[in-house]
């Protein structure tokens, strides 16, 4: 049994045909795995009931002014450390989601038409919104070890680009992680040539701990996290933080893209960081996925153990690496498009060519502004 719908022109489909109750595998968005002891109900209520028996739920329905208290921005950094290493709060920001934040990023960095340099295979979410604002991609020349630097530094004189857009740990969709001498080489590059780096860390805190970019030189690189992969995507926080010479620029984007983090979920989320709870989550998450594994390595064949298989959660990127030709990790031609992983997958990687629907041109508007 299914859904009919009609088509004018096309004739009438039978859509969504229900799947028992507990088979439907979603491989369109990268979640982290529950862990296996966490009852979400619980830990929301006894969550929700902290934050408002030590807080004013008035103030929780209301504005705040800037994108996360001192307290909240100190707790952050402390979170951020195992990466980071010391950072001043007055450089992290608080917004709700990566997403929210790439999209006050990119136009305080690039204009309709400039250009910013991506891996070859990069988030489809930074696609979308590059795509929203008009600024072009070109792709990197990258190997297994992260993009080439002879090769990034002739590029940027050639391109101009305002920028570089970079996962350094666990990258999307490929699984890559930039190594530490490569890593070096990027932000010595990207300071003689006076270029930012976006360093988007979204899964650096599920993988062995290796020194992010803007530890290496906060100048130059502007830092993303989120809690989407490592913790929910429901609490929509996510940490930014500045170059020195930037944070009051950065506060403006924020604010003027994002206007606050959302005030329940933001104090819900430091007041799990606060607590360990989230370091715990957090460890519960590590062990699920590493169990995951486990169970592909030992239940696939040898031929597909031999695909990339470093994803972290084991699903999505897991079944690229397995069932999709993986091409070299290297520039083509300088018209070579991103590559497409399968479109059935909603946030598969998409192509650089337009939308060409008006309800696809919404989808897009939609998936760029509300992604992680």
């Amino acid at each position: 049994m299914g859904v009919l719908e009609g088509e004018t022109g096309r004739g009438t489909f039978v859509r969504g045909a229900p799947s028992p109750a507990g088979l439907v595998v979603d491989l369109s968005m990268n979640l982290p795995p529950t862990p296996a002891d966490a009852d979400w109900r619980a830990l929301l209520s006894k969550g929700v009931a902290g934050v408002l028996r030590d807080g004013d739920a008035a103030a929780l329905m209301n504005y705040r002014a800037g994108m996360g208290a001192r307290r909240d921005r100190a707790i952050a950094a402390e979170w951020l450390s195992p990466l980071l290493g010391g950072v001043s709060e007055a450089r992290v920001f608080l917004a709700p989601g990566a997403q929210a934040a790439l999209g006050a990023l990119l136009p305080m960095l690039a204009r309709s038409g400039d250009v910013i340099l991506a891996e070859p295979w990069t988030y489809p979410g930074f696609i979308a919104m590059a795509r929203l604002h008009g600024v072009r991609l070109a792709p990197l020349d990258c190997d297994d070890d992260g993009p080439v630097l002879r090769a990034l530094d002739a590029q940027l004189k050639q391109t101009g680009a305002k920028a570089i857009y970079l996962n350094s740990t666990l990258q999307n969709p490929t699984t890559r992680t930039i190594s530490a001498a490569r890593r070096q080489g990027l932000v010595e590059i990207a300071r003689k040539r006076g270029v930012l780096i976006i360093e988007d860390d979204a899964y650096g805190l599920l993988a062995p701990p290796a020194p992010a970019m803007a530890r290496l030189d906060a100048a130059s690189v502007i830092y993303l996290s989120t809690l989407s992969k490592c913790l929910s995507p429901g609490l929509r926080t996510a940490f930014v933080v500045a170059p020195p010479a930037l944070e009051a620029r950065m506060g403006d984007a924020l604010r003027a893209a994002c206007q606050m983090p959302t005030p329940l979920l933001s104090d819900l989320a430091m007041r799990w960081i606060e607590s360990g709870l989230a370091s715990r989550l957090l460890a519960g998450v590590k062990a699920e996925s590493a169990e995951r594994m486990r169970m592909a390595r030992k239940l696939l064949p040898a031929r597909a153990r031999g695909a990339r298989m470093a994803f972290i959660f084991g699903c999505r990127f897991l079944a690229a690496g397995m069932l999709t030709p993986m091409p070299p990790l290297r520039r083509r031609k300088a018209s070579s498009r991103f590559h497409p992983i399968f479109s059935r997958w909603g946030q598969g990687c998409a192509r650089m060519s337009a939308f060409r629907s008006a309800p696809r041109r919404t989808a897009q508007y939609l998936n760029a502004v509300c992604g992680r």
